[in-house]
Formats: structure tokens, C-alpha cells, sequence
């Protein structure tokens, strides 16, 4: 994938990625696997107008992941590098933590 001009690799559990080569467009160089489309797109839209859901796209399951990465104790180095992002600023604005998150990391000092 490229992100600001950059080339990013995400990976992809093979068990995963066999069933998924079957159906994406893709272009392969060495170990990556380039997806030239998102697949994901249609089943994601029906599902958001059948549940009533609005201005919720594709790319907002990346900030709930890596929202859910962080509450389930990844740590922000390490999400950075899985995510693709050159920074932790931007792992930051991606990764978001609820109150009750942040209520039980609290607790878990006392």
C-alpha cells in the first residue's frame, strides 16, 4: 500500500491471505501482496445502511483496530509498526481508549 508516497506492507495471517488471493485483484513483487482494490467496500456499505449507519467508511475500522490493539495491551511501538505509520503521533490520533479503558488502567495500580 502506498501511504503519503511510501510503500507499507501489512501482514496478512497465510491462512488468510490464500483464501483472500482467490478473489483480489492483486500484484505481487517478492513477498508482497499488492491489493488493488478493497473488498471489503460493498459488504461494509450494505451492512452500514441495513444497521442504519451513516458517514461510517471502509477506513474507520483502522482507527477501531487499532483502538481495540491498544485496549488489549499492545503496546504503541509495536502498533506503529503493524499499522504502517511513521510515527507515533500519528498511531496517536489513530488509536483512541474509552473511559473505562482508561478507569481500569488506573485501577490496576492500586
Amino acid at each position: 500500500m502506498l501511504n503519503g508516497g511510501f510503500q507499507r506492507r501489512n501482514f496478512i495471517e497465510h491462512g488468510l491471505a490464500c483464501p483472500l488471493g482467490n478473489i483480489l485483484l492483486r500484484v505481487s513483487q517478492g513477498d508482497a501482496l499488492y491489493i488493488a482494490f478493497n473488498p471489503l467496500l460493498r459488504p461494509h456499505t450494505v451492512a452500514c445502511k441495513t444497521a442504519g449507519i451513516s458517514g461510517f467508511t471502509p477506513h474507520g475500522w483502522r482507527h477501531h483496530w487499532a483502538s481495540w490493539m491498544i485496549m488489549s495491551g499492545c503496546d504503541l511501538f509495536t502498533l506503529m509498526k503493524l499499522g504502517g505509520w511513521s510515527s507515533l503521533q500519528m498511531v496517536q490520533r489513530y488509536a483512541a481508549v474509552n473511559s473505562d479503558h482508561m478507569k481500569s488502567a488506573i485501577d490496576k495500580l492500586t
